[in-house]
């Protein structure tokens, strides 16, 4: 059975007084998040001014997914449904890694709620673009999840920043 996890995020890099100047002062910030996420962030139109210096999919023998944002607010049997619909992405991928296929062609079968970490890194300019981009009503859910509390803890360490 896999393992269902909340996604979240760490802010890796610190900001010092000395350093506030936007264009020139990268964050780091680490996403434990849905592979959905990942491309809802690629899809802002990003995607060739930030770096993203790491992406990690956990493919070992538990599968570990994320937990969509309104899945609280679902009805028992929607639960039932996505939490079987994991488990079968799992037996599946597991089965045909034991049938001999490469881990490439075996996750063709995984779901979008699949963990994956991501390591962003951009200047501070940008992080305001993706926050107006990720934050706004029209932003997927998932975005607007790990985006509207980053953007505050980014306001707590940077209290200029808009």
């Amino acid at each position: 059975m896999p393992k269902f996890i909340k996604p979240s995020y760490e802010i890796l890099t610190s900001v010092s007084e000395d350093q506030k100047i936007y264009g020139g002062t990268y964050m780091d910030v680490k996403f434990i998040c849905s592979l959905a996420f990942t491309c809802q962030l690629q899809a802002l139109g990003f995607g060739e001014l930030f770096k993203i210096k790491h992406v990690e999919y956990k493919f070992d023998d538990e599968l570990i997914m994320i937990i969509p944002a309104t899945f609280d607010d679902w009805d028992s049997k929607s639960k039932v449904f996505w939490k079987r619909a994991m488990h079968n992405a799992e037996t599946n991928y597991l089965e045909l890694k034991v049938a001999g296929r490469t881990l490439q062609e075996a996750e063709g079968v995984l779901p979008l709620d699949i963990e994956t970490e991501i390591i962003v890194s951009t200047n501070l300019n940008l992080w305001i673009d993706i926050f107006n981009s990720g934050c706004s009503m029209d932003a997927h859910i998932s975005m607007q999840e790990l985006m509207i509390p980053l953007r505050e803890d980014f306001k707590k360490q940077i209290p200029d920043f808009r």
